[in-house]
């Protein structure tokens, strides 16, 4: 038990040095009875209890007005009770959050707000 407190610690660390650094997340969710997806995040808030990431969605066309396509934002929350952790350093860094039937990845895609 005392390895699994220590690796779920580690997890918490490393969402909240992500959220520290500003750093942008795919986070991808799949359920056995839902279909996947993924989304670019960024880190909210981090507890024992959850973690809530801001998502935003902005399409504006390249070659047309300035004005945006689409756009959308939001939160999603993704409570800890009974979930375990398991990190990985290759090919990217990455958290990966499972409870039953419902499994959620979050992998770096950029290290901080200010660069790669």
């Amino acid at each position: 038990m005392a390895s699994e407190d220590a690796n779920n610690s580690l997890a918490l660390d490393r969402v909240r040095s992500w959220k520290d650094a500003g750093a942008t997340l795919l986070l991808s969710f799949t359920a056995s009875h839902r279909d996947p997806f993924t989304i670019s995040v960024s880190v909210l808030g981090v507890d024992d209890s959850s973690m809530s990431f801001r998502w935003l969605l902005f399409a504006v066309d390249p070659n047309g007005p300035t004005k945006p396509f689409v756009s959308s934002d939001g939160v999603f929350v993704v409570w800890l009770e009974g979930a375990s952790f398991c990190l990985t350093d290759e090919p990217k860094k990455s958290v990966v959050i499972s409870r039953g039937p419902f499994c959620c990845i979050l992998t770096e895609t950029r290290a901080s707000a200010f660069g790669p």
